[in-house]
């Protein structure tokens, strides 16, 4: 972990608007009301570096960094409720880390710009290196102006009576303040293309920042610098951004200007969620999201961040030196496993009503239609053995026996799904060409090497996927393949906000919203149940990119040979893959708004060199 190599070096002190903060620099301070948070029941603490954190420690064995504006500041909440606090312990709590072990600062400002921000993150990084930053973008419309030497920022507050009411009481900050205020909101009006600031605020301009192609690429070009220099830096960074949805629509990625932008954006730095995509409460001003909503915020975020492999605990000096790639699943926690397998026993997934049903189902379809090139590799090399490893009811095992003749070895923990997987095989007459076994993945040992492994929709299930990988990745002889199925970020997350809402009103309101989607399985209530158990209520999962995944196969010494993200096509070259990964969380909200089924899943097809 430790990314900071001494510990003499120390952030630097604020050097933004806020005069009273600067007045103040050399000892911690604090006030109540801040802002436009003028309530009196909030007391705003700073540290004497000028920030709303502790002390800095510079012995502490980890440091987070946030940075960011209104909502990463915990603007009209208190400082240890904000969600950069929450995920900084959180996280220090998922390595068995202590406060005393965590150095958490918080150098994000109130209204802040997205310039602002990013270069506030590269001083502070450059200056006292951190192990992970935490950056909150601004809403397109932020922008900045230098007056006297300075930047200032600009915004809709500037018209907002309260801004002027903050100003602070002792002169000569209070002056100072009121002219730049003034300043800077006759450059804002300026910068719209109006004449004045009329009593209702802001008349009519020349363009809507919000949606505004000048706008949206200040953000994007911030976007990358904080993704190039924390790669460069080898810092671990997660981002969000207030209009994150509006990055990925049509106009910006058909824009010949922006889409080149927008596909160098990694989709394991900037998470697809903003604040308000969780549901909670909401602050005194009703503007900012209140305690809860932090809470919850903070969780979902650190949930993908562990997901991605951002677990950087293989470098924390000590017990905890192995990381969770290199450490055996076995060995894991058994208790989110043993939670899987606890679900799939009360109803396992793709359970129909009846054997018979099932049977037919099979019968009538080849479930492996939907899979092509899994389709033109059982034609083309007809690999033997296979092993699938997850079978569930087994849809897919008896499908390979079925159509395409194929003998398959069917592994799977849940005694309720192989009884179903055995039985609907028999109906069908391919019992004889399936061996069923009953068994944990994270312990089983196949007793030969295998042409061929198909594992989908399992291992996200995993606390560790990438372990998960690599050990099921170790049972395919050198140049047999391996066939995954995992959860896309941010495809998934976008089915599951969709979802969120309507459990809040009950698991029967969310049911009926599944089944509005589900049309094809609406005649077997059954069924319709387990799908919708495994996609909206399922107790342990995580989400995926290809580029991540990808690059766990690469260092186990696999290539790939397709994938869904093109839908199976050949490629030239893997970043043109990656480059399409961004559409799929607007994929599935056009599927969503279309009322089409799309739980955010991807494919793979790898080859072991």
């Amino acid at each position: 972990m430790n990314r900071h190599r001494q510990s003499t070096d120390a952030p630097l002190p604020y050097n933004g608007q806020e005069l009273d903060r600067k007045a103040n620099l050399g000892r911690p301070f604090s006030k109540v009301g801040f802002g436009h948070d003028q309530h009196g029941t909030r007391e705003y603490r700073f540290n004497s570096l000028g920030f709303r954190s502790p002390e800095f420690d510079g012995q502490a064995k980890h440091r987070i960094y946030a940075f960011g504006e209104s909502h990463a500041f915990g603007y009209f909440v208190d400082a240890e409720q904000c969600w950069p606090a929450r995920f900084a312990r959180l996280w220090a709590a998922s390595q068995g880390a202590s406060d005393a072990d965590l150095c958490f600062q918080n150098f994000a400002d109130v209204g802040a710009s997205n310039a602002g921000i990013v270069r506030s993150l590269i001083s502070q990084c450059s200056a006292a290196p951190p192990d992970i930053v935490l950056v909150h973008f601004s809403e397109h419309r932020r922008g900045e102006v230098y007056l006297q030497g300075q930047p200032h920022r600009i915004g809709p507050w500037l018209v907002a009576p309260e801004t002027a009411q903050a100003a602070p009481a002792e002169e000569p900050l209070r002056s100072a303040y009121l002219e730049q205020i003034e300043r800077a909101g006759h450059f804002y009006a300026y910068a719209l293309g109006v004449d004045a600031v009329g009593p209702q605020g802001i008349k009519p301009g020349l363009f809507d920042l919000d949606v505004d192609a000048t706008c949206i690429e200040d953000t994007l070009r911030n976007i990358l610098l904080v993704q190039y220099f924390c790669r460069a830096q080898g810092i671990q960074a997660i981002a969000t951004c207030d209009l994150v949805e509006s990055l990925f629509n049509d106009p910006v990625r058909n824009n010949p200007s922006l889409a080149p932008l927008l596909a160098q954006v990694d989709p394991e730095l900037l998470s697809p969620l903003r604040i308000w995509s969780v549901d909670g409460d909401r602050a005194d001003d009703a503007g900012h999201a209140g305690p809860i909503r932090h809470d919850r915020f903070a969780r979902v975020l650190l949930q993908g961040f562990l997901a991605s492999n951002k677990d950087i605990s293989d470098q924390v000096p000590g017990p905890q030196t192995d990381a969770p790639s290199q450490r055996d699943p076995a060995a894991a926690s058994r208790e989110p496993w043993d939670a899987v397998r606890r679900f799939y026993n009360a109803l396992p997934f793709n359970h129909w009503r009846t054997v018979e049903a099932a049977a037919d189902s099979l019968r009538h379809g080849d479930a492996l239609d939907a899979y092509p090139d899994l389709q033109r590799l059982l034609v083309s090399q007809r690999p033997q053995p296979i092993l699938e490893a997850g079978c569930g009811a087994g849809w897919l095992t008896v499908s390979l026996a079925l159509h395409h003749g194929v003998s398959v070895t069917a592994v799977d923990f849940s005694r309720r799904a192989l009884e179903r997987a055995r039985q609907v095989a028999d109906t069908l007459e391919v019992g004889r060409q399936i061996h069923f076994i009953e068994n944990d993945l994270l312990c089983f040992e196949p007793s030969e090497p295998v042409d061929l492994l198909i594992s989908l929709g399992v291992l996200h299930h995993t606390a560790d996927p990438q372990a998960a990988v690599r050990r099921v990745s170790g049972w395919v002889r050198p140049g047999g393949h391996l066939y995954l199925g995992l959860y896309h970020a941010p495809g998934r997350q976008v089915f599951l906000d969709h979802f969120s809402a309507s459990l809040a009103q009950g698991e029967t309101t969310a049911l009926d919203a599944f089944r509005r989607l589900a049309t094809d399985w609406a005649d077997d209530d059954e069924h319709l149940r387990s799908w919708f158990r495994d996609q909206v209520l399922h107790p342990q999962e995580s989400q995926h990119t290809l580029r991540q995944v990808h690059a766990w196969l690469k260092d186990i010494g696999y290539r790939l040979e397709s994938t869904s993200i093109n839908r199976f096509q050949p490629f030239d070259d893997v970043e043109e893959l990656y480059a399409m990964e961004s559409s799929y969380a607007e994929r599935s909200r056009q599927a969503l708004a279309e009322g089409r089924f799309f739980p955010g899943f991807f494919t793979l097809l790898a080859r072991r060199l």
